[in-house]
């Protein structure tokens, strides 16, 4: 049976809850995947982005699916996340069908991986320019490198995007 790592996080509430009653809640994810006929390997807290994770085996994805559909729809998670874990074997099966699958003519991949190179250069060439200018305090240097028109993106728990001019303006 295919293997499923969880990665959930409860919500403020379900912590107050557990807090004012501790409760060991591996028996109810136990619960959980066995009514579809799987098994839990494991239960672990952890400390970091999410608040625990999970390794369970299932019959297939409908069934883990049936599972992460029924626990999402408990209220006690703000996040429950599941990934499907390949063994190394399933791996090498899904390299070797992506070979065939990608392949492209001879001339169409070195034209591709020529016209990548020269945009990746050019573009680390900016990066490190950029970086060498924080190194050596050159605010000159730095601005050089952005345009006026530069947008951005912060990845993260709040993602934000926008457009900012480079240049100060008097």
């Amino acid at each position: 049976m295919p293997l499923y790592l969880s990665r959930f996080s409860y919500t403020h509430e379900t912590w107050a809850t557990l807090i004012r009653n501790p409760e060991d809640r591996r028996k109810a994810a136990q619960t959980y995947i066995e009514s579809v006929g799987g098994k839990l390997h494991g239960f672990w807290y952890a400390f970091g982005t999410h608040d625990g994770y999970n390794l369970w085996e299932a019959p297939d994805n409908v069934s883990m699916a049936a599972v992460a559909l029924a626990i999402s729809g408990g209220g006690a998670l703000s996040s429950f996340e599941t990934t499907v874990l390949l063994t190394v074997d399933e791996a090498m099966a899904a390299l070797r069908k992506a070979k065939s699958a990608t392949e492209l003519p001879a001339r169409s991949v070195s034209r591709a991986r020529t016209i990548r190179r020269g945009n990746m250069s050019q573009n680390m060439d900016t990066v490190n320019a950029y970086l060498d200018g924080f190194r050596k305090n050159d605010h000159e240097q730095i601005l050089s490198c952005l345009t006026d028109d530069i947008k951005w993106t912060v990845f993260g728990a709040f993602q934000l995007t926008g457009a900012w001019s480079s240049r100060a303006t008097s």
